[in-house]
Protein backbone atom coordinates (compact mmCIF):
# COMPACT_ATOMS: atom_id res chain seq x y z
CA UNK A 1 0.00 0.00 0.00
CA UNK A 2 1.30 3.21 -1.19
CA UNK A 3 1.95 6.12 1.46
CA UNK A 4 -1.22 8.29 1.71
CA UNK A 5 -2.18 11.67 2.33
CA UNK A 6 -4.52 12.80 5.08
CA UNK A 7 -7.62 13.61 3.33
CA UNK A 8 -9.17 17.57 3.86
CA UNK A 9 -12.47 17.79 5.12
CA UNK A 10 -14.36 20.67 3.29
CA UNK A 11 -14.16 23.31 6.91
CA UNK A 12 -10.74 23.61 5.53
CA UNK A 13 -11.56 21.75 2.10
CA UNK A 14 -8.13 20.92 -0.69
CA UNK A 15 -7.26 23.83 -1.29
CA UNK A 16 -6.80 27.63 0.39
CA UNK A 17 -10.29 28.45 -0.72
CA UNK A 18 -9.87 31.54 -2.03
CA UNK A 19 -11.58 31.61 -4.90
CA UNK A 20 -14.87 29.92 -3.30
CA UNK A 21 -14.57 32.70 -0.49
CA UNK A 22 -14.63 35.35 -3.19
CA UNK A 23 -17.48 33.53 -4.69
CA UNK A 24 -19.57 33.45 -1.51
CA UNK A 25 -18.90 37.40 -1.02
CA UNK A 26 -20.17 38.11 -4.26
CA UNK A 27 -22.74 35.84 -4.61
CA UNK A 28 -24.05 37.47 -0.80
CA UNK A 29 -23.50 40.92 -2.58
CA UNK A 30 -25.37 40.50 -5.50
CA UNK A 31 -28.49 39.20 -3.11
CA UNK A 32 -28.23 42.44 -1.68
CA UNK A 33 -27.05 40.81 1.93
CA UNK A 34 -24.11 41.35 4.20
CA UNK A 35 -21.20 39.41 3.23
CA UNK A 36 -20.53 37.03 5.56
CA UNK A 37 -17.67 36.55 7.42
CA UNK A 38 -15.56 33.23 6.45
CA UNK A 39 -13.20 30.92 8.49
CA UNK A 40 -11.42 28.15 6.71
CA UNK A 41 -10.01 25.70 8.92
CA UNK A 42 -7.50 22.66 7.68
CA UNK A 43 -8.37 19.40 9.62
CA UNK A 44 -8.08 15.60 8.85
CA UNK A 45 -11.52 14.71 8.04
CA UNK A 46 -10.70 10.85 9.03
CA UNK A 47 -9.00 11.87 12.78
CA UNK A 48 -11.70 12.85 15.34
CA UNK A 49 -9.25 14.64 17.66
CA UNK A 50 -8.71 17.19 14.54
CA UNK A 51 -12.12 17.53 13.35
CA UNK A 52 -13.46 18.00 17.24
CA UNK A 53 -10.91 20.30 17.92
CA UNK A 54 -12.26 22.83 15.04
CA UNK A 55 -15.26 22.33 16.06
CA UNK A 56 -15.32 22.67 19.69
CA UNK A 57 -12.48 25.37 19.41
CA UNK A 58 -12.11 27.96 16.85
CA UNK A 59 -15.13 27.48 14.80
CA UNK A 60 -17.46 27.52 18.28
CA UNK A 61 -15.57 30.49 20.18
CA UNK A 62 -16.32 32.21 16.52
CA UNK A 63 -19.33 31.71 15.79
CA UNK A 64 -21.15 29.95 18.09
CA UNK A 65 -23.19 28.28 15.48
CA UNK A 66 -22.95 27.25 12.12
CA UNK A 67 -25.69 27.65 9.18
CA UNK A 68 -24.56 25.05 6.52
CA UNK A 69 -22.24 22.15 6.43
CA UNK A 70 -21.22 20.15 3.64
CA UNK A 71 -19.07 17.34 3.64
CA UNK A 72 -17.25 16.40 0.02
CA UNK A 73 -13.81 14.26 1.56
CA UNK A 74 -13.51 11.39 -0.95
CA UNK A 75 -10.90 9.49 -2.15
CA UNK A 76 -11.00 7.64 -5.36
CA UNK A 77 -9.06 4.53 -6.85
CA UNK A 78 -8.42 4.23 -10.40
CA UNK A 79 -6.52 1.64 -12.56
CA UNK A 80 -6.20 1.94 -16.40
CA UNK A 81 -5.06 -1.83 -17.20
CA UNK A 82 -4.98 -0.95 -20.91
CA UNK A 83 -2.29 2.12 -20.15
CA UNK A 84 -0.69 0.17 -17.54
CA UNK A 85 -0.38 2.37 -15.09
CA UNK A 86 -2.29 4.99 -11.93
CA UNK A 87 -4.53 7.82 -12.82
CA UNK A 88 -4.11 9.91 -9.69
CA UNK A 89 -6.21 12.47 -10.51
CA UNK A 90 -7.46 13.77 -6.75
CA UNK A 91 -7.07 16.52 -4.57
CA UNK A 92 -7.00 14.27 -1.34
CA UNK A 93 -3.53 13.28 -2.65
CA UNK A 94 -4.42 9.57 -2.41
CA UNK A 95 -5.61 7.44 -4.78
CA UNK A 96 -5.97 3.40 -4.86
CA UNK A 97 -6.57 0.68 -7.75
CA UNK A 98 -10.14 -0.20 -8.98
CA UNK A 99 -9.61 -3.85 -8.65
CA UNK A 100 -12.20 -6.57 -8.57
CA UNK A 101 -12.26 -7.79 -5.06
CA UNK A 102 -10.36 -10.83 -4.53
CA UNK A 103 -7.39 -9.22 -5.94
CA UNK A 104 -7.81 -5.85 -3.97
CA UNK A 105 -5.60 -4.81 -0.54
CA UNK A 106 -8.06 -5.00 2.01
CA UNK A 107 -6.59 -1.90 4.10
CA UNK A 108 -7.13 0.22 0.74
CA UNK A 109 -10.37 -0.95 0.41
CA UNK A 110 -11.08 -0.01 4.06
CA UNK A 111 -9.34 3.29 4.09
CA UNK A 112 -11.96 4.58 1.29
CA UNK A 113 -14.36 3.97 3.30
CA UNK A 114 -12.82 5.58 6.25
CA UNK A 115 -12.78 8.06 4.21
CA UNK A 116 -15.53 8.86 2.30
CA UNK A 117 -18.01 7.69 4.99
CA UNK A 118 -16.41 7.73 8.58
CA UNK A 119 -15.13 11.58 7.47
CA UNK A 120 -18.36 12.76 6.46
CA UNK A 121 -19.60 10.95 10.04
CA UNK A 122 -16.98 12.10 12.52
CA UNK A 123 -17.46 15.85 10.63
CA UNK A 124 -21.18 15.51 11.37
CA UNK A 125 -21.45 14.21 14.57
CA UNK A 126 -19.03 16.71 15.73
CA UNK A 127 -20.80 20.07 13.93
CA UNK A 128 -24.06 19.32 14.32
CA UNK A 129 -24.82 20.38 17.50
CA UNK A 130 -23.23 23.54 16.46
CA UNK A 131 -25.81 23.55 12.96
CA UNK A 132 -28.70 23.10 15.09
CA UNK A 133 -28.29 26.52 16.95
CA UNK A 134 -27.86 27.95 13.69
CA UNK A 135 -30.62 29.36 10.94
CA UNK A 136 -30.53 27.30 8.14
CA UNK A 137 -29.55 23.82 9.41
CA UNK A 138 -28.55 22.85 6.28
CA UNK A 139 -25.97 19.40 5.68
CA UNK A 140 -24.22 19.03 2.09
CA UNK A 141 -23.71 15.85 1.47
CA UNK A 142 -21.87 15.26 -1.67
CA UNK A 143 -22.05 11.74 -2.98
CA UNK A 144 -20.86 10.54 -6.90
CA UNK A 145 -22.64 9.07 -9.56
CA UNK A 146 -20.70 6.20 -9.30
CA UNK A 147 -23.80 5.65 -6.38
CA UNK A 148 -25.83 4.49 -9.18
CA UNK A 149 -22.93 2.29 -11.05
CA UNK A 150 -21.83 -1.00 -10.85
CA UNK A 151 -18.37 -0.96 -12.00
CA UNK A 152 -15.77 -3.24 -12.13
CA UNK A 153 -13.44 -3.02 -9.49
CA UNK A 154 -14.69 -0.37 -7.63
CA UNK A 155 -16.82 -2.00 -4.68
CA UNK A 156 -15.08 0.28 -1.90
CA UNK A 157 -15.48 3.75 -3.80
CA UNK A 158 -19.27 3.03 -5.38
CA UNK A 159 -20.35 1.31 -2.28
CA UNK A 160 -19.40 4.04 0.11
CA UNK A 161 -21.04 6.48 -1.95
CA UNK A 162 -24.24 5.21 -1.80
CA UNK A 163 -23.75 4.74 1.90
CA UNK A 164 -23.29 8.49 2.14
CA UNK A 165 -26.84 8.91 0.59
CA UNK A 166 -28.14 6.62 3.35
CA UNK A 167 -26.52 8.84 5.85
CA UNK A 168 -28.02 11.81 4.54
CA UNK A 169 -31.56 10.29 4.97
CA UNK A 170 -30.56 9.21 8.68
CA UNK A 171 -29.78 12.84 9.35
CA UNK A 172 -33.06 14.21 8.35
CA UNK A 173 -35.04 11.61 9.90
CA UNK A 174 -33.03 12.17 13.08
CA UNK A 175 -32.97 15.56 13.28
CA UNK A 176 -35.68 16.88 11.03
CA UNK A 177 -37.53 17.52 14.00
CA UNK A 178 -35.27 20.23 14.97
CA UNK A 179 -34.85 21.67 11.90
CA UNK A 180 -32.11 20.00 10.20
CA UNK A 181 -32.04 19.30 6.73
CA UNK A 182 -29.77 16.87 4.36
CA UNK A 183 -29.64 17.19 0.77
CA UNK A 184 -27.48 14.90 -0.76
CA UNK A 185 -25.65 15.99 -4.04
CA UNK A 186 -24.28 14.14 -6.80
CA UNK A 187 -22.01 16.26 -8.96
CA UNK A 188 -22.11 15.56 -12.66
Amino acid sequence: MRKRAPPLSPIGARSDLKLLERDIKKAAWDAGKKEPKIMSVKVDACDRDSIESASKGEIEKEFGKLDILGNNAYVMIIYLPWLGEDCNHTHSGYLENFTPITESDPDEWWYTWTVNIRGPYLVTRSFLPLLLKGGDKQIVNLSSVGAHATRRGASAYQTSKIAILRFTEFIMSEYGEEGGSGVRGIPR
